[in-house]
């Protein structure tokens, strides 16, 4: 391999390209002809070395986030790839840093080595033709289409409940996430599951010292047991772990539509949302979903689950992953929780005027661009209280936030 030149490796790996892309495209072909075919080609295709070389690239893009002309450690990546199992996951621990959200509290992001990337998008490339979704589950189509879904449903509804899964990633059945995802269960175990029995929470962003660190029993880990400190949970901060999610939740959704007739089930990651024709039917179809969270979640999560529901009469309007929607006039009426914006953009002039390294505006990027993302469709009610926390930040950071309201200084998704 340190043999080859440059021009040879940068051919190999764009051969490398082409073969990933042909055997990704024969995949999806099976996957609608017979899904039994297409799992048992799942395998050929994760010892395919063309799929790992190019997996492994796409991993170091998304951690180097390279620009233009800037140079491709061509040598590195191939060596990586043939290093890389799709069956085997590394013995190191895996760190996870803490990340400020603007809500004042902390989610914790994992720092993943270029092989555990590269072998979470394959398995999550591989799985996504294959995994069985509800139609109604948003959270990857975007705000138009659940816009659209509840401007064709709520005239029919009497009332409406929303709630959300409490602490979804860690509660999580790993006998769920196996039934549901249609991928050797070697690979599932290297990916999440390993991943997460050797996560460890630090203290603080790693700087240039060895940072401090928590085991997987400090305070940034959920207090749910289920039978066993095995039983539950997958690694946050993945592609595959958004996938598996997806999946087990479909089963919740089916299930309250079953227990009554004319139950319109919706999920947005794991807030969801039921519009019921018949209000009677209201206890019996959440009966239902608590059943199913139980199920796949553990029993231990139904009380947050409950203490998390908003029943609504309709038409009267109803709160939903930060919007407030109402049905008047023959349309949809779609506005942004001002007292959540307020809020974030309070801590947000906290942590700039509180700034005083570096590192300190790294974080505050990292902060801002998450935020920046989350609410890409956000009225502009989100620019103005920016604008305001602007205004007592360095010039950096101002320079940064200017870039981030061209992405949401704009109205409302038509709905």
């Amino acid at each position: 391999m340190e043999n080859q030149d440059e021009t040879t490796l940068k051919k190999l790996l764009e051969r490398a390209m082409k073969a990933r892309q042909k055997r990704l495209s024969k995949l999806k072909s099976l996957a609608v002809v017979s899904e039994r075919n297409a799992k048992a080609y799942v395998r050929a295709y994760f010892r395919c070395h063309d799929v790992r070389i190019a997996g492994t690239y796409d991993a170091w893009r998304r951690i180097a986030q390279p620009k233009k002309g800037d140079p491709v450690p061509y040598t590195m990546i191939f060596e990586a790839a043939k290093a890389l199992d799709m069956w085997k996951s590394s013995s190191e621990p895996v760190l996870l840093r803490p990340k400020e959200r603007l809500n004042g509290r902390r989610r914790y992001i994992p720092i993943r080595r270029i092989i555990e990337i590269a072998r979470d998008r394959i398995a999550f490339e591989a799985a996504k033709p294959l995994t069985k979704f509800h139609p109604n589950q948003f959270g990857q189509k975007g705000l138009n289409q659940l816009h659209e879904w509840l401007q064709a449903t709520l005239p029919k509804g009497q009332i409406v409940i929303t709630t959300d899964i409490p602490s979804c990633y860690d509660t999580i059945k790993r006998s769920s996430v196996m039934r549901d995802m249609p991928l050797p269960k070697h690979v599932m175990k290297a990916v999440l599951i390993d991943t997460k029995e050797r996560a460890v929470h630090l203290v603080e962003e790693p700087k240039g010292s060895p940072p401090a660190s928590l085991s997987c029993s400090g305070e940034a880990s959920p207090t749910f047991v289920d039978a066993g400190p095995s039983c539950r949970g997958i690694l946050t901060g993945s592609a595959l772990a958004a996938l598996a999610s997806d999946s087990v939740i479909r089963h919740v959704l089916v299930s309250a539509e079953e227990a009554a007739p004319g139950v319109h089930a919706a999920a947005w990651g794991d807030n969801l949302m039921f519009i019921i024709e018949e209000a009677k039917d209201a206890a019996r179809v959440f009966a239902a979903v608590e059943k199913a969270v139980a199920d796949n979640f553990g029993f231990d999560v139904v009380d947050g689950l409950a203490r998390r529901k908003q029943e609504t009469a309709l038409p009267s309007r109803f709160f939903f992953c930060g919007r407030w929607y109402k049905w008047s006039g023959g349309k949809l009426i779609c506005k942004t929780d001002t007292s959540r914006v307020e809020a974030a953009m309070l801590r947000l002039a906290t942590l700039v005027s509180d700034a005083k390294t570096e590192e300190d505006f790294i974080k505050i990027e990292r902060v801002m661009t998450g935020y920046a993302i989350a609410n890409r469709h956000t009225p502009s009610i989100i620019a103005k209280y920016m604008h305001e926390a602007m205004k007592i930040g360095e010039k950096r950071v101002s320079l940064l936030g200017q870039e981030l309201l061209k992405e949401i200084d704009h109205p409302a998704e038509p709905i």
